[in-house]
């Protein structure tokens, strides 16, 4: 996925593009941000990493890919920043509400997501806004049921999930 994109979410067979970075929470939480290089034909306002993210059956938000570069040029990696990750990383450190705007299904080519331009839809104040498909709460990196409470796993088999998703 290009860094123009930002950061994508694998939920349920779906793709969405995120309008949030958790990412930048665990910057925050360390204390530095990375100096990372942003690709010259990319507008000022762009991304200069993208992250993907995924919840598991368990309900954990995992960080499953990282693509961007240093300013060398290198590319980064998922253990440049997390050294001791395998494939993932649980985002224990999140805590917040993760909106999203479906893109297509898991295992087709990524669609992007366009928002309409303003100046193609004069006096209308709700051109350029993008609403979401998904919006899922986490605490600690673990996905909140509908009562606010941690998503314990998969349900009995008849049982009608509790989720604090919205889906569209």
């Amino acid at each position: 996925m290009s860094a123009c994109y930002g950061d994508t979410l694998l939920y349920r067979n779906r793709v969405f593009r995120l309008g949030s970075r958790p990412l930048e929470h665990w910057f925050r939480l360390v204390g530095a941000r990375p100096a990372l290089r942003r690709p010259s034909h990319l507008p000022a306002d762009a991304p200069d990493y993208s992250a993907t993210w995924e919840v598991g059956e368990d309900g954990m938000l995992r960080l499953v890919g990282l693509t961007g570069s240093w300013p060398d040029t290198n590319p980064l990696a998922l253990g440049h920043l997390f050294p001791f990750a395998d494939d993932s990383v649980v985002a224990s450190w999140y805590t917040g509400t993760l909106r999203g705007s479906r893109t297509g299904p898991l295992r087709s080519a990524l669609a992007s997501v366009r928002r309409p331009d303003p100046a193609q839809c004069p006096g209308n104040p709700a051109a350029g806004l993008l609403l979401s498909d998904l919006a899922l709460e986490f605490r600690c990196g673990r996905l909140l049921d509908a009562s606010g409470e941690p998503f314990a796993g998969r349900q009995a088999e008849g049982e009608f999930p509790r989720w604090a998703a919205t889906l569209v």
